[in-house]
């Protein structure tokens, strides 16, 4: 497992450590499941593929392969479903 070392405000670091106590848990494996929910997030996962050029939507020959594909006939209305 990497090390991480960070400061928190003090405000924060209480709070940590109050809801750290509530639930029975170490301060570390508080933060540590903290820093998993946040690296897991839909919305995390997305700026990390975009940052990469990754992400279909970031993609130029994404939109033109979306906007061929809307002018096509074989779609489906939504009123047929």
């Amino acid at each position: 497992m990497g090390k991480l070392t960070i400061d928190l405000p003090e405000l924060i670091s209480r709070r940590l450590a109050a809801l750290a106590y509530a639930k029975g848990a170490t301060v570390e494996a508080l933060a540590i499941q903290c820093v998993e929910e946040f690296a897991a997030a839909p919305s995390t996962r997305q700026a990390i593929l975009k940052a990469r050029g990754l992400l279909l939507s970031a993609s130029p020959r994404f939109w033109k392969l979306f906007d061929r594909a809307a002018k096509s006939k074989a779609w489906t209305a939504l009123e047929d479903l």
